[in-house]
């Protein structure tokens, strides 16, 4: 969908009407975008901890996670998707998430809308992350009591998991420890950009017929 409408005739009706076109327009785009932008972010790149598959973007490669924890992020709590699926109606005062905020204006050179989640560790599921743990006796004592735990039954695999941690811990003074980046943001904008145009192009158009 295009805008036919001639610049001039659109800056004129928008500096006669800014509160109408406020209302009109930015307001309902801005109710537009958040809810679209939720539903893509919390549907399609977040998924239950009890589900299986994977639904990340064809352009973007897949982190080598084990098997019991392969997809993209997981709900294991609902924190951060409180505060991704919070809208623009619920952050001007109709409840939702108050670890969220959102921002619409109109710029020069277009509608610039911004969410800020401020959950503590939003960013380092969006972009991955790596850090240091220091070891300890503790840790190592750990290790060890968890590897006794799971040398009887079945459990092979968990055994020599935290029989390998144990060992690790008491070499060496450091763990690294790599986070994978479980992208939700910035794929769930990218799916969106298009009906979020037309949108706009609509809604302006509208406003221009009045």
């Amino acid at each position: 969908m295009g805008i036919q409408h001639d610049f001039r005739q659109f800056a004129d009706r928008f500096q006669s009407k800014p509160e109408e076109f406020s209302q009109n327009v930015i307001r309902p785009l801005a109710i537009f975008v958040d809810a679209k932008f939720a539903q893509v972010a919390t549907n399609t790149y977040m998924q239950d901890a009890n589900l299986g598959g994977s639904k990340f973007s064809p352009d973007e490669q897949k982190p080598n996670r084990p098997r019991n924890l392969s997809g993209p992020l997981r709900k294991v709590s609902s924190r951060l998707e409180r505060a991704v699926a919070s809208t623009f109606k619920d952050v001007t005062g109709r409840g939702g998430s108050s670890e969220s905020e959102v921002y619409i204006n109109p710029k020069l050179e277009g509608v610039v809308w911004s969410k800020i989640i401020t959950v503590p560790y939003a960013a380092t599921h969006e972009y991955g992350s790596s850090y240091q743990v220091r070891t300890s006796a503790d840790m190592v004592s750990y290790f060890w009591a968890k590897a006794y735990e799971t040398s009887s039954g079945s459990a092979i695999s968990e055994y020599n998991q935290f029989r390998r941690l144990a060992l690790a811990a008491e070499s060496n003074t450091f763990f690294d420890i790599t986070i994978p980046a479980r992208p939700y943001a910035r794929p769930a904008l990218k799916d969106i950009t298009s009906d979020v145009v037309s949108k706009g192009e609509e809604l302006i158009a509208e406003f221009m017929q009045e």
